[in-house]
């Protein structure tokens, strides 16, 4: 098997080549990963030499704007923009803590990828890591913020909300209700709904509809019949495979006859 040239390997095994080291004698905080049936090779999938997981996780990496994290913050192994986003790199990435979808510190491609709007690259740093400030430090405020954000939202709309239904938005920052019986259709939901206000019907039942297909014979052309259009229907369809309580089934009916049309389309779409 073939040494990779010099300038495939990835950066941390270009720096420990030229200190000397080989596939069988490195420092203990990288690796050669290949199969246990193949020769130790820097000819591999990954470049060279790659760092101890348990390792890197515990070093310190620097944002542009001078922020400190833990490298089990990052994000490694992502390719793009004939990048190798990767620890061995030195160019991973980590979500901004502060959610910006826009910064001109970071790296000019994350600026260009809507995808990756909310990605900053970071890099290790020799300085000593400190929690004060840190990137960790900033999500435990900012996890604290939204929790409390949360038990907000649900007194002022006096406890009427559902974890199933609830998310926060990161882009405004703030916490949204978005009822939908549909999916408390799916998810056979029982008991006590605080959405409703009340105890579910334990009676069960299922939302039942017909679909009418119209379709244009095109084994009739050539003859007088040429152009007619015949007409199928099919009764009772149902809309849940199982049945769910009467209470989620009559709102549903009333609610979510979007959602029945659009899997009707789905299904028999010509």
């Amino acid at each position: 098997m073939r040494e990779k040239e010099h300038n495939e390997y990835n950066a941390l095994t270009k720096r420990l080549l030229e200190e000397g080291y080989s596939t069988e004698g490195h420092p203990d905080y990288v690796r050669v990963d290949v199969p246990m049936w193949q020769e130790k090779t820097l000819d591999n999938y990954d470049g060279g030499f790659t760092y101890e997981r348990r390792w890197i996780f515990e070093q310190a990496f620097k944002t542009p704007c001078g922020l400190q994290c833990k490298g089990l913050q990052c994000h490694s192994n992502m390719s793009y923009m004939g990048i190798e986003w990767t620890f061995e790199n030195d160019m991973t990435t980590i979500r901004c803590p502060y959610e910006k979808k826009e910064c001109k510190l970071k790296h000019e491609y994350l600026q260009e990828n809507t995808v990756l709007r909310y990605e900053c690259e970071i890099h290790m740093t020799d300085e000593e890591y400190c929690y004060e400030g840190s990137v960790e430090h900033i999500l435990k405020l900012h996890d604290d913020e939204i929790r409390r954000q949360k038990i907000s939202f649900g007194l002022q709309r006096n406890g009427r909300v559902c974890q199933e239904h609830m998310r926060f938005n990161r882009d405004t920052l703030e916490w949204e209700m978005n009822y939908d019986p549909y999916h408390c259709g799916l998810s056979r939901c029982t008991g006590m709904c605080p959405v409703l206000g009340h105890e579910l019907d334990k009676k069960r039942g299922n939302v039942f509809y017909d679909v009418k297909i119209s379709y244009l014979r095109n084994d009739l052309n050539g003859t007088l019949f040429e152009g007619q259009v015949d007409t199928q229907i099919i009764k009772g369809k149902k809309l849940f495979d199982h049945p769910v309580s009467m209470d989620i089934y009559k709102i549903c009916a009333r609610l979510c006859q979007d959602r029945i049309q659009d899997k009707v389309h789905t299904h028999y779409f010509t």
